[in-house]
């Protein structure tokens, strides 16, 4: 039976496809994900968690499912029907684990159509390398990523240009003025539905509707693709604006972010 669009909105990580060199294994009682060449939580995931009552054997199998993939950081996707009820607590306890907002982000999901960008905004696909480490820099200065930080992101820019187009994940770009100052990403999941990743505007473009101009050429963009719907998890700060754009609220989503001790 395929899932319906709400348990996917929840569970997004488990129904995302995945590259080559990808490691995904789906089980009875979760959805373990790990993508080497990401140093990202997103890409080292357990979700569709359906644990026993007395987690605590199982979850450190999953932790050694992690360890020996040699990742040293992940994430927990819980969702209103994980079981246990208490999970979050076992997760927690003695561990370093953070919760990413502690009112728990919103699984918020579109279906139509949403309102049009401002007039004088550019939207255009990422489809050559070129435009990708515009996107990188964009989303470096949005951030304001540490030289460090900004080092690592040009070393790893092929790895990454190369799994966008394994994955069929899609990327815009936002211009003013023929300039890139803004950028945001989606990736495909099953059964035609798109997830909204990170989106990311300068310091000297904010306020003038690229936010907006970026969820409708994702929009666009997904409809090109064969796409039907739209899903992302939202934080307090972003739900209210895609509640505003038409996104409906299916419920609440916690995402736990784990470090190895």
């Amino acid at each position: 039976m395929s899932p319906s669009l709400i348990e996917i909105a929840e569970d997004a990580g488990a129904y995302r496809r995945p590259a080559a060199g990808d490691v995904r294994l789906a089980l009875d009682d979760v959805v373990l994900v790990h993508r080497p060449t990401s140093d990202t939580f997103e890409w080292h995931e357990a979700s569709r968690l359906r644990l026993p009552r007395h987690p605590q054997k199982r979850i450190d199998e999953i932790r050694a499912w992690f360890r020996s993939q040699g990742c040293t950081k992940w994430m927990w996707t819980l969702r209103p029907s994980s079981t246990p009820t208490d999970l979050e607590g076992h997760l927690r306890a003695d561990r370093d684990v953070t919760v990413v907002e502690e009112a728990g982000h919103r699984a918020l999901v579109l279906d139509h159509e949403p309102p049009s960008g401002p007039d004088g905004v550019d939207i255009r696909e990422v489809r050559t390398f070129e435009a990708f480490c515009a996107l990188d820099q964009v989303q470096s200065l949005a951030f304001g990523e540490s030289a460090e930080v900004r080092a690592e992101m040009i070393t790893s820019r092929p790895a990454r240009w190369d799994s966008l187009r394994e994955t069929g994940d899609v990327a815009l770009l936002a211009y003013l003025d023929g300039i890139p100052v803004a950028g945001a990403t989606m990736a495909p999941l099953q059964d035609g539905v798109w997830l909204l990743l990170g989106g990311a505007t300068i310091p000297e473009a904010r306020g003038r509707g690229l936010y907006r101009a970026l969820v409708r050429g994702r929009w666009t963009a997904a409809l090109e693709h064969g796409g039907v719907a739209m899903i992302t998890h939202a934080g307090s700060m972003s739900a209210p604006i895609l509640q505003g754009l038409g996104f409906v609220d299916v419920g609440r989503v916690d995402l736990l972010f784990e470090r190895e001790a």
